[in-house]
């Protein structure tokens, strides 16, 4: 989960970045044909193969890379846990929205307090795509049937306990 997390940030700062070598593109380039200085024409074509817009080629693609893989990350670290993590059940204690939405479903941020009969309670944070028509089953109070790694703060909701 942490790697997942650091990969999304990773995203993040490269799609900050890629601003700025872009900025130097626009400003060198198409701005200064723009302007109507014929002159220029050559310093325009030469921005194109400049190691301004190779900056920016590469922070755009490291942006989608990092991103695409913090959500490999993030499943194949979920199924782990589904896989081979030990059951237990979890009251929701506070949720908050993402702002992310797949298939028009929101990514709903989880506070989870953990109980098992065998480990100790613990508390942890979880994340999952709920359903629209299932929402009135993830509020805070509601109990949800996890699997976890004992010893650790990773958590994956299996889903409410019926």
């Amino acid at each position: 989960m942490k790697l997942a997390k650091s990969l999304k940030s990773l995203s993040g700062v490269c799609f900050l970045l890629m601003w700025v070598p872009f900025a130097m593109v626009m400003l060198n380039g198409p701005l200064k044909l723009a302007a109507g200085n014929s002159q220029d024409l050559p310093a325009v074509e030469s921005v194109l193969s400049s190691p301004w817009m190779f900056a920016m080629w590469t922070l755009f693609a490291g942006t989608f890379v990092f991103f695409i893989g913090s959500l490999i990350v993030g499943a194949l670290s979920n199924r782990r846990i589904l896989r081979s993590g030990q059951p237990g059940e979890a009251t929701i204690l506070d949720i908050a929205d993402s702002g992310m939405r797949i298939n028009d479903d929101p990514v709903i941020y989880f506070s989870l307090q953990i109980r098992s009969p065998h480990f100790p309670s613990f508390a942890a944070r979880a994340q999952q795509t709920v359903s629209a028509i299932h929402l009135p089953s993830y509020q805070p109070g509601k109990i949800l049937n996890v699997k976890f790694i004992p010893g650790t703060d990773q958590v994956a909701i299996v889903g409410p306990k019926m």
